[in-house]
């Protein structure tokens, strides 16, 4: 059985250049250098526009997606620990969850949107869900709403207000569906294939 049943999907990458490597911005533009077909769109149209910390940033002159291109051997789940949203990394967040009161609104700015496009208000997930401020604006809406996050004291924050959600990325042993509308929001642009997500 499909995990995903008239699925409606939302990212707000914003097609913006975004890395994890926020501070330490190095320029080197340079129209010679290339990255691999852009996995938006994917056309070889891809340039590297300047580095960080020796990470390649690139953005595709074909729809304009930026992204950083990370080695193979990046570790994801060393990154984005707690250290990425207590301050504790130049790249991360300063105090994500001081930001509570700032971010909630905004995702029920944005549960809104998604309720407006969604068929359906059954079972949501939300992959990349940091400490669960978007889960806890949608729950009111939706029959289920699921969570997948990579940090662990995240997902210990999210558990001790009650959310169901999953340490680990999207796969099968995440994915608990079906699921009727599924969320990634400022997380597609952190995942190394979007299309393996």
């Amino acid at each position: 059985m499909p995990k995903f049943s008239r699925l409606t999907i939302m990212s707000s990458s914003n097609i913006a250049v975004s890395s994890p490597l926020g501070r330490g911005i190095r320029s080197s533009i340079s129209s010679e250098a290339t990255s691999p077909a852009c996995i938006c769109c994917g056309q070889a149209a891809a340039q590297t526009v300047y580095e960080v910390r020796s990470f390649p940033i690139s953005r595709c002159s074909n729809c304009g997606l930026g992204r950083t291109t990370l080695d193979k051997d990046f570790d994801l789940e060393k990154y984005y620990s707690e250290s990425y949203f207590n301050g504790d990394e130049d790249d991360g967040y300063a105090d994500y969850l001081g930001s509570e009161n700032v971010l909630r609104p905004e995702f029920g700015r944005t549960a809104t949107h998604l309720l407006a496009h969604s068929r359906s208000k059954g079972a949501l997930l939300e992959f990349g869900c940091a400490y669960g401020f978007f889960l806890m604006e949608a729950a009111p809406f939706f029959t289920r709403v699921e969570g997948i996050e990579l940090c662990q004291d995240a997902v210990r924050f999210c558990r001790s207000r009650g959310l169901d959600v999953a340490r680990g990325v999207v796969d099968a042993a995440t994915l608990r569906g079906p699921y009727d509308a599924a969320v990634g929001l400022d997380v597609i642009e952190h995942i190394p294939d979007p299309h393996e997500a």
